[in-house]
């Protein structure tokens, strides 16, 4: 049981991480967007 905790543990959170990146990506995305429209 607590291999399968740990399993489970480590998937969750490498899911998050990805999760938490991609959307680190587009605010970062965003933000370029913006920047390039208020700075000539």
């Amino acid at each position: 049981m607590q291999k399968f905790l740990h399993l489970w543990f480590l998937k969750t959170w490498r899911v998050n991480f990805f999760i938490l990146a991609r959307e680190v990506k587009k605010s970062r995305a965003k933000t370029k967007k913006i920047l390039r429209h208020f700075i000539p």
